[in-house]
């Protein structure tokens, strides 16, 4: 009898072994992509393309504040005098403040406990006269920030998960938490 326990309790351990190899390597061919039945793209860098908010502000404005969780941001070269702000979004989540000398987009999470595993993000594009003198406040949970070369503008950024690339600016600070940093000129 006692042997007869003993062959079950063997034949049992190994069918379990086998199993916990297979949902094991189940597991792993699923979030590595081999086998495609569900998505884990929690490091993907696709932005929507969708125009949701577009404005052009004269030159007078001296401060820009820019708070995002989820995208990316870059500050280019305007082809003209004026400020130019595009914003790119799948959800109307964006407030877009503007007095006459400041301006402010920030984007809120919906209400209420759930995850978030979006494949795409938003995209702000702001782009100003390569000679302003701009304070630039740019705060991002998840994305990159691409700067141009404006070395009469200043550039606060903090950035938790992402790559921050400043080509110049009159005074840059830079705080990050994960991602590269690159910056050209101060």
């Amino acid at each position: 009898m006692q042997k007869m326990n003993k062959t079950k309790t063997i034949v049992l351990i190994t069918l379990l072994s086998i199993l916990c190899i297979i949902l094991i390597g189940l597991m792993i061919a699923f979030i590595s992509g081999v086998i495609p039945i569900w998505s884990f793209n929690i490091d993907n860098n696709k932005v929507s393309k969708h125009l949701a908010y577009e404005k052009v502000y004269d030159s007078k404005i001296q401060s820009i504040d820019i708070d995002i969780m989820l995208g990316n941001i870059e500050v280019l070269p305007s082809s003209d005098d004026n400020i130019h702000l595009s914003i790119y979004s799948d959800y109307e989540l964006y407030e877009v403040s503007d007095t006459s000398s400041s301006l402010g987009v920030s984007f809120q999470e919906e209400e209420g406990f759930h995850f978030n595993f979006s494949k795409v993000g938003d995209k702000i594009e702001i782009y100003i006269p390569e000679d302003s003198d701009i304070l630039f406040d740019i705060s991002v949970d998840k994305g990159d920030v691409e700067v141009g070369n404006f070395l009469n503008s200043s550039f606060d950024i903090t950035a938790d998960m992402g790559d921050v690339d400043v080509d110049g600016g009159k005074f840059i600070d830079v705080n990050s938490d994960m991602g590269d940093i690159f910056i050209g000129k101060v």
